[in-house]
């Protein structure tokens, strides 16, 4: 698989998201992607807390 382009063969198939990676570049201001800081950060935060309580976890 090596030299395999991925994202040109989904780019192929109508799976195109070469602009998010595009958007990511970006400042969070210039992006067509709107980002909301903060966003559902205390849900978030339930579910990283879980994680980290979680005693058969899987080490990353």
């Amino acid at each position: 698989m090596i030299g395999w382009d991925v994202s040109k063969d989904a780019s192929a198939i109508g799976f195109d998201d070469a602009f998010q990676y595009e958007d990511f570049a970006k400042p969070w201001t210039a992006r067509r992607i709107a980002v909301t800081e903060n966003f559902e950060r205390e849900t978030d935060l339930k579910a990283y807390e879980a994680r980290m309580k979680k005693q058969d976890r899987h080490p990353y």
